[in-house]
């Protein structure tokens, strides 16, 4: 039930494609059962020929349905969601294409399986919207640098700050966000433009703000990179904390430290730690102190 061009979409065969269709091949046939409708490009889009998919572009292929009970219905959708940024663009220029950029948008954010940037800011310079919860989903599903993106867009930034939701927004990411697993570059720059959207809003001193989703389980060399962003926004070091801060080598973390303040969790000694975390133990110390940090009788007791 499958055609030649069927198998020569599938193993990207270039030279294959152009003679057969150069020969009368149908550019638009339907796999027979058991396939349902399965088109050549369909087939080339899914096994990532994006050369071949170009190539049957070319030749007048359908970019249009592939179920017509499914509302992610087109060929766009599911490029959007295998992450071939080289072919969204010719899709979104095929006239046949009936695809809301919003959509695509919320389509990418919610099943998208790599992270592609560029995908993002395609889709936005087409028009696309931005619905509640987008920097929620773009951070759950781990697309960070899309996310980074999206902050740096005129577009969103526009709209954000004139619906005044900046504040509402970096709080819940910094609430939600695990930081140890990003980057702690890209995890700087996203938490400075969450903090710019704000505008005047003192995040750090809200009295919701918390600290334990920003730095923990984070180690000291990463948390010595983090730690002042939220200084230099006058977020209060003597506030009380459960963070988990470094780690041991060859041991289990317990499930939780006791409370205590940010300079406490961070005088912790152990044999096993690494020496270029001690080194970063003590800058994360000399950093706290700098910025008037007590140094409490449980803190002492701590050191020693």
């Amino acid at each position: 039930s499958l055609a030649p061009l069927h198998l020569a979409a599938w193993r990207g065969l270039d030279d294959v494609v152009e003679r057969l269709l150069s020969c009368g091949a149908s550019v638009d046939v339907f796999a027979g059962a058991p396939y349902g409708k399965l088109t050549f490009l369909l087939l080339a889009i899914v096994k990532g020929n994006i050369s071949t998919a170009t190539l049957l572009l070319a030749n007048g292929a359908s970019p249009n349905l592939l179920h017509e009970d499914n509302p992610f219905s087109t060929t766009l959708h599911l490029v959007c969601i295998l992450g071939h940024t080289d072919l969204v663009k010719p899709l979104m220029a095929t006239a046949s294409v009936q695809a809301d950029p919003s959509k695509l948008l919320e389509c990418y954010a919610w099943w998208g399986v790599s992270d592609e940037p560029a995908i993002l800011k395609l889709l936005v310079e087409e028009g696309a919207g931005f619905y509640n919860g987008l920097v929620d989903r773009l951070r759950s599903r781990q697309k960070y640098q899309s996310l980074l993106a999206l902050l740096h867009t005129k577009e969103y930034r526009n709209t954000i700050t004139s619906q005044g939701q900046g504040p509402a927004i970096a709080r819940q990411f910094l609430r939600s966000v695990n930081l140890s697993e990003l980057d702690t570059e890209i995890a700087d720059q996203i938490i400075r433009q969450l903090f710019d959207l704000s505008i005047d809003t003192d995040l750090c001193a809200d009295p919701d703000f918390t600290l334990e989703p920003l730095l923990s389980p984070l180690d000291f060399p990463d948390m010595l990179k983090l730690l002042p962003i939220f200084l230099e926004r006058g977020m209060d070091v003597n506030r009380g904390t459960n963070i988990r801060t470094g780690y041991l080598s060859g041991e289990d973390l317990p499930d939780s430290y006791p409370g205590g303040s940010l300079l406490y969790q961070a005088s912790t000694y152990t044999k096993y730690r690494y020496k270029e975390d001690s080194a970063a133990q003590l800058g994360v110390v000399r950093l706290l102190l700098q910025h008037g940090a007590h140094i409490d009788a449980q803190t002492k007791g701590n050191c020693l």
